[in-house]
């Protein structure tokens, strides 16, 4: 967040977090982005950065800032480090907020 409370955010980082489906193994890419505006822009700017990263990832779900794109051998997860102001939903699914952690140990 902006040390001032009212200068917007110039840029915010991006986690594409990456696991091998046989191995186990993580890989984890930062970007550095600009702020969307809305829950569209937010989904689009996170699969345009997994396909730099993981071209062939199919995308899977979108949920509270975070996308999920599945491909032969990895599963993908991007999310924002931190959420952009506006971009939270108010109402949360059931679903979703009972969803266990993909990366869970």
């Amino acid at each position: 967040m902006s040390p001032f409370a009212d200068q917007p955010i110039a840029a915010l980082e991006v986690l594409v977090e990456a696991r091998d489906l046989d191995t186990d193994e993580r890989a984890v890419t930062r970007f550095e982005t600009a702020p969307p505006h809305g829950l569209e822009a937010e989904r689009r700017e996170l699969e345009r950065l997994v396909a730099t990263v993981h071209p062939h990832a199919k995308f899977r779900s979108f949920a509270g800032g975070a996308a999920t794109f599945l491909d032969r051998q990895h599963l993908v997860v991007a999310h924002y480090a931190q959420r952009p102001r506006g971009g939270r939903s108010r109402q949360r699914s059931v679903e979703v907020s009972r969803q266990d952690g993909l990366f869970a140990a």
